[in-house]
């Protein structure tokens, strides 16, 4: 019986050792991981972090503003905290995590590209393209979510750095000035899986703000759903229900994710 109970120990040990997506960035201005630090002669003002703002719709995303293409085609933006430093991660082939889901969009007038490496490193992810606006710059393009994949990198454990193109793609000559937003950025244990299968797909939650309950609302069944801070520490699990009670939750921005990959964020009051 000992060597049973030991040995059930164990495997429940090892299971809650298993990696978990990370949730870096949620639309909160609050840190940690809640800024970009935005470095290249091409980006105003040069070497400055850059905080949450509101994208007009009341939804709190980082926006980083393009003003020339002087410098090198690529400029980095990694990510840090309230404080100002880095936020490492493990990532890379055998490390923690295999990649990025971020929720992006622009409205540079034709397409742009994003990409990523670690601090210091040499390899880049693969180029991923991100459709721009459709009205001629007036407005941004549709959000997209997309994977930036590190699995072919080497691991390292250091901060994570985005890398936008240059305003023309194709001739890496200067057009106009645009803006590009990230919104829901999740450091992703695994980049087999499709966009789709990682969507960041919004439910409808109510009432949002809340002080005790909040209802989940979607056409997709689902098990479970966790609740997590704006670190991306686990809050609350619910089983069975589409109906939560946060009554107990301190007050503050929460996200939640059902165990289908269905995600949304509500406000405790």
């Amino acid at each position: 019986m000992m060597k049973k109970l030991l040995l059930l120990f164990a495997i429940f040990m090892s299971l809650g050792a298993i990696a978990q997506d990370e949730l870096l960035f949620d639309g909160s201005g609050t840190a940690p991981a809640q800024q970009l630090f935005r470095q290249g002669p091409s980006w105003n003002p040069v070497g400055s972090a850059v905080g949450a703002i509101d994208d007009g719709t009341g939804n709190m995303v980082i926006e980083i503003n393009r003003t020339t293409n002087a410098g090198a085609v690529w400029h980095v933006l990694p990510l840090v905290d309230g404080a100002g430093q880095g936020t490492a991660r493990n990532f890379g082939s055998g490390g923690t995590f295999e990649g990025l889901i971020v929720k992006v969009r622009t409205n540079k007038v034709g397409d742009a590209s994003l990409s990523a490496r670690l601090q210091n490193g040499t390899v880049r992810t693969p180029d991923v393209i991100v459709t721009g606006s459709t009205d001629g710059g007036t407005s941004f393009g549709p959000w997209q979510t997309i994977i930036l994949d590190f699995s072919s990198i080497t691991a390292d454990t250091q901060r994570p750095e985005f890398y936008v193109d240059a305003f023309d793609s194709a001739t890496n000559t200067p057009a106009a000035a645009y803006q590009i937003q990230f919104d829901d950025i999740i450091a992703s244990v695994n980049t087999t899986l499709s966009v789709e299968d990682n969507s960041l797909a919004t439910l409808s939650v109510f009432p949002n703000p809340t002080t005790n309950k909040i209802t989940i609302n979607t056409n997709q069944e689902f098990n479970s759903v966790t609740v997590y801070d704006i670190t991306g520490k686990r809050v609350k699990s619910y089983q069975n229900t589409n109906e939560l009670d946060v009554a107990d939750i301190a007050t503050g921005m929460y996200f939640l994710k059902t165990d289908t990959g269905l995600q949304a964020k509500f406000l405790k009051k």
